[in-house]
């Protein structure tokens, strides 16, 4: 959006976007349009918890929308439109792509938005997309000076729509199931470990070591559809300091759309302190839908190298992406 700023700015500086905001100012300045942007990409990258996107009508700035976790760890959604695109149902297509956006990244957290008791419109909005009626909070306005009736709508959604959930490691046979996976031949070459496999007592053990050893910095999640395993999903330092993600799922799961909900799930639950952290990924050249769920998730290609795999008998190459 920065390539936009100037409509941004021009957009942002509606004394009508402002009244509907409680952060928003009235007027605006350009450098207050620019650091607003440049803080929330930099939630994004490092927080995971702030997504602002634009809206468009093909290459024309209509509005923007913004995601976050609010104080009390829901997602939130917000958006405007700018007064010469307004009334042409683009309010209607923002808050839908925001929803999904939230149940993409993480579904089973709260979805809940806001608008302003005099701004009857915005409800009829989140309304249309499902949205129910929750409480009406007295929230401080920056533009109005003083604190105005806001209503908060919620998205009902069933608990654990997906089924997908992060889990601990209980037993060894949750690590036996694990290198399982080393058995589907396909799976085992799009993986493309590096070096040779190691056997089954050998990887049980250093997976045991790990998980009970909180100095080896390794962050390690089981990944369950419904209750049954489907994969696992990990952050693990390497020997140069760098935290990899890494990720498996059961051949039976492909194509559900679980490595993408698992990720943004490990992403939310790790420590804050690995937040901040630079975070990397490899993927082998033909895993497209392993590219596809980095990109998504704010991954950037910064190289390329090759290096001996066992499974395939000889040197491969792969991408190297970081978050």
């Amino acid at each position: 959006m920065l390539n936009d700023l100037e409509a941004f700015h021009e957009q942002l500086n509606d004394p009508l976007v402002a009244r509907n905001s409680s952060t928003i100012p009235h007027p605006v300045t350009l450098d207050f349009a620019k650091e607003r942007l440049i803080s929330r990409g930099r939630d994004e990258r490092l927080l995971f918890n702030m997504f602002q996107r634009g809206i468009y009508d093909g290459d024309v700035l209509v509005g923007s929308g913004v995601l976050f976790i609010n104080p009390k760890d829901e997602w939130e959604i917000g958006y405007f439109i700018g007064a010469d695109h307004r009334g042409k149902g683009y309010a209607t297509e923002a808050a839908q792509a925001l929803l999904k956006l939230a149940q993409q990244l993480e579904p089973r957290r709260s979805i809940t938005a806001r608008y302003g008791k005099d701004n009857p419109a915005s409800g009829r909005v989140l309304q249309k997309l499902g949205f129910v009626f929750d409480s009406i909070e007295m929230v401080q306005s920056v533009s109005r000076n003083a604190a105005y009736p806001s209503m908060k709508v919620r998205y009902p959604h069933p608990a654990d729509p997906d089924g997908v959930m992060l889990a601990r490691f209980e037993t060894v046979a949750d690590i036996e199931w694990i290198y399982s996976l080393n058995e589907d031949p396909e799976a085992l070459l799009m993986a493309g470990i590096a070096g040779e496999m190691i056997d089954k007592a050998s990887f049980v053990k250093a997976m045991q070591d790990d998980l009970a050893n909180p100095q080896s910095g390794a962050y390690v999640f089981l990944i369950r559809k419904n209750g049954e395993r489907a994969g696992y999903v990990d952050l693990s330092p390497t020997q140069a300091g760098e935290m990899v993600l890494g990720y498996w799922i059961d051949r039976k799961f492909w194509g559900q759309g679980i490595a993408g909900r698992a990720v943004a799930m490990l992403l939310q639950a790790q420590p804050k302190a690995m937040r901040r952290q630079p975070l990397f990924a490899r993927v082998l050249d033909g895993n497209e839908a392993s590219i596809r769920i980095l990109e998504k998730l704010g991954f950037e290609a910064i190289g390329r190298n090759s290096y001996y795999s066992g499974p395939h008998k000889g040197n491969v190459q792969q991408t190297i992406f970081r978050r």
